[in-house]
């Protein structure tokens, strides 16, 4: 399942249902300029609902970048 957010963010649902945050365009360029160098973006999103209500969380952190990757 793709949900879009604007243009440049679409939730996504994995095979298991674990939701994935993809970020492309101007969003993808924003997040690369805030991001360290050196470091490497990670998005984890975690999102729950029952009717009538939905709650989302979205956390962006910057870890070292892995040598050779």
């Amino acid at each position: 399942m793709i949900i879009g957010i604007g243009t440049d963010l679409c939730d996504i649902r994995l095979p298991t249902g674990q939701p994935y945050m993809l970020i492309t365009g101007g969003a993808k360029a924003r997040l690369d300029a805030l991001t360290p160098s050196g470091m490497v973006a990670q998005v984890h999103v975690s999102q729950t609902d029952e009717y009538p209500l939905a709650h989302a969380m979205v956390i962006i952190s910057a870890v070292p970048a892995m040598e050779g990757a």
